[in-house]
């Protein structure tokens, strides 16, 4: 009789927990709410259902911590058989998500992100992304072959969905991605 009374009382903890955590996404996605602009590409997203999907890493609270709402990224890419090269050509930091007019440019703040190992941290996670992203579109493309540029973001909660701009391809074959950019 009490081993059937603790897991009942062990049953309604763990639904109680889990009704807890559930309501704390929406709580955190209400506060976003309320910091965005009407315009803002990320209140339409989580107006309309969207939210986030990954787990939560240690460098969001890095990011937190630094007060960057969101770290963008162009990347220009070869996937190919033999080449698997990713070089990011631009990083922006950004104080509110999507809104590039925040963007960091105070030199001895770069520097602290630099020193403090976020940005190191910051672009391991955003080249796995682009691997990940890579590896799926060549799947879905059925080649082998890809190059051209992505437009990733990483921002520094996980209830938070990421809107990537779409994939430039500048091409899918061999020949495309073996020549000379013009």
């Amino acid at each position: 009789m009490v081993a059937r009374v603790a897991s009942y009382i062990a049953v309604l903890l763990v639904l109680a927990l889990s009704c807890m955590s559930a309501q704390q996404p929406e709580e955190r996605v209400r506060r976003v709410l309320e910091t965005l602009e009407p315009d803002n590409s990320l209140r339409y997203a989580l107006e309309g259902g969207h939210r986030g999907t990954g787990p939560h890493h240690a460098w969001m609270d890095r990011m937190q911590a630094q007060e960057i709402k969101q770290a963008s990224y162009v990347i220009r890419f070869v996937w190919s058989p033999r080449t698997r090269k990713l070089d990011i050509e631009k990083t922006s930091y950004l104080t509110r998500y999507y809104r590039f007019d925040t963007k960091i440019t105070d030199e001895s703040k770069l520097k602290a992100i630099e020193r403090s190992g976020l940005k190191r941290a910051l672009e391991r996670a955003i080249r796995s992304r682009a691997r990940e992203d890579l590896v799926r579109t060549a799947r879905k493309m059925k080649t082998r072959w890809l190059c051209g540029v992505l437009y990733l973001n990483l921002l520094d909660d996980e209830v938070l969905p990421i809107l990537d701009e779409p994939t430039d391809l500048t091409g899918a074959t061999a020949q495309k991605c073996t020549q000379p950019a013009k």
